[in-house]
């Protein structure tokens, strides 16, 4: 992760990627990513609230994760066939990152 990779930062680019992802799917895709960008636009709004310990495991964990939601959205975007598995993976950093906040 580079330095300037904070979990701030990483859930903005996720939110830009995930955008840019929303025109290219179907419509069965779209209303659960809708669900996505909102959980993601919460988590963003909890994290702005909270006071944040960046040297925790959980830090960097959620941050990794989101990195690693944000890489396969935009590989999706390339190749529509991954959108399930960006989705999935978008979840579980979503989760990590809600954990996070409420600790």
């Amino acid at each position: 992760m580079p330095p300037e990779a904070t979990l701030g930062r990483a859930l903005l680019r996720t939110l830009q990627d995930l955008d840019a992802l929303i025109p290219k799917v179907s419509d069965t895709q779209l209303a659960e990513l809708r669900e996505k960008r909102a959980a993601l636009l919460q988590s963003i709004g909890d994290l702005v609230e909270t006071n944040l310990d960046k040297a925790s495991v959980e830090y960097a964990q959620a941050t990794a994760a989101l990195d690693d939601a944000s890489n396969r959205i935009r590989e999706a975007s390339a190749n529509i066939a991954k959108v399930a598995q960006a989705i999935a993976m978008l979840g579980k950093a979503l989760e990590l990152a809600a954990k996070l906040a409420a600790a």
